[in-house]
């Protein structure tokens, strides 16, 4: 293993084949990922899948590449998989063989070094959000496609605490507070179904620009947890290839 184990950590990777591969297929790229650990290890991960590992497909339209990305957060999923990422070059799925050049990777050996290296990177109180693959939400047993202040909110927080023992966001009227403070200023979205195992699950894409008017120190909770956003994603399904957030100051 190269150093220690990574707390946070993505990998990045430009996928070409034919044919080519869309968003709904990152569930396969999931079941591929499990697929080449050892079966009780892989039951184990994927019984903690939302947890411990965040992944999508997406296409950049300048550049015409597909981009897989993949987000593993926590360190003992990282001693699992880093050994399949770093020297991954092939992708055999059915029919499609996929052939996979790494474009980059980060990571964090620490919860305190991702907290100082977001601090260091600021969003701007808009903060152009991009939505990478579909996101949607559950709500009273029915899909919610727009991504509510609330509903995403929650969900940051939510994913925070599960991997961020050491700093937990705990207190309920911080949490009104900030949830009173932010509000979708404006937004480019579509509708678009996930494909998911007989299923379409509606969700959107696009862009939102969320307007902040948070005090400080609830302006710094809402930044790490934007900033963390762009690694587990929002919403459902994370793990299976939906969700996933982008900012245009990306770590």
């Amino acid at each position: 293993m190269p150093g220690n184990a990574l707390f946070l950590s993505r990998y990045e990777y430009e996928l070409n084949g034919s044919p080519a591969i869309g968003f709904s297929d990152a569930h396969r790229l999931y079941a591929w990922l499990l697929s080449q650990l050892p079966a009780e290890e892989a039951e184990w991960l994927h019984e903690e899948g939302n947890l411990s590992i965040s992944q999508h497909v997406r296409r950049e339209y300048e550049t015409s590449r597909t981009i897989w990305s993949v987000s593993i957060l926590s360190q003992e999923v990282y001693t699992l998989i880093w050994p399949v990422l770093e020297n991954l070059k092939e992708i055999r799925l059915h029919p499609e063989t996929l052939k996979a050049t790494m474009l980059r990777q980060v990571g964090f050996q620490s919860q305190l070094e991702f907290i100082r290296h977001a601090r260091e990177h600021t969003i701007d109180r808009v903060a152009e959000v991009s939505l990478l693959s579909p996101l949607a939400f559950r709500q009273a047993g029915h899909y919610v496609i727009y991504p509510q202040e609330s509903l995403l909110l929650n969900s940051l927080a939510n994913k925070w605490n599960a991997a961020f023992s050491e700093f937990p966001l705990e207190d309920e009227d911080a949490m009104k507070a900030m949830e009173d403070g932010i509000m979708i200023r404006d937004y480019q979205l579509r509708t678009v179904r996930f494909a998911l195992k007989g299923n379409k699950i509606p969700g959107c894409l696009g862009k939102l620009y969320l307007q902040s008017r948070l005090p400080e120190p609830l302006f710094e909770i809402w930044n790490l947890l934007l900033q963390y956003g762009t690694f587990c994603g929002a919403g459902i399904k994370t793990t299976l290839g939906m969700g996933a957030l982008g900012l245009s100051k990306v770590v």
